[in-house]
């Protein structure tokens, strides 16, 4: 997490701060919300026998990232460890 809040406050750092304290708090999220989708998802690994890899973790911080800076509602995260990492927006 450390290390993609990094790249994220190098962007942008004013929306790299609320997003780490409302991934943090999980206040103000809802369902659909790209930071409790992500809450959720991490929770669940916790809970898992199957834990996410470093760089699938990584990746879903980053697809949390692009979608919180637009706006945009995401339910599901999907990512393959065979795929690029997504960019940084």
């Amino acid at each position: 997490m450390g290390f993609c809040i990094y790249l994220f406050l190098r962007k942008n750092p004013g929306q790299a701060e609320k997003y780490a304290g409302m991934l943090k708090t999980g206040q103000n999220l809802y369902t659909g919300h790209p930071l409790m989708t992500l809450r959720t998802k991490l929770i669940d690994n916790l809970m898992s026998k199957h834990k996410l890899t470093v760089r699938e973790t990584a990746a879903f911080y980053i697809k949390a990232w692009n979608a919180f800076l637009k706006g945009k509602d995401v339910s599901v995260f999907r990512w393959n460890n065979t795929e690029k990492l997504p960019e940084v927006k």
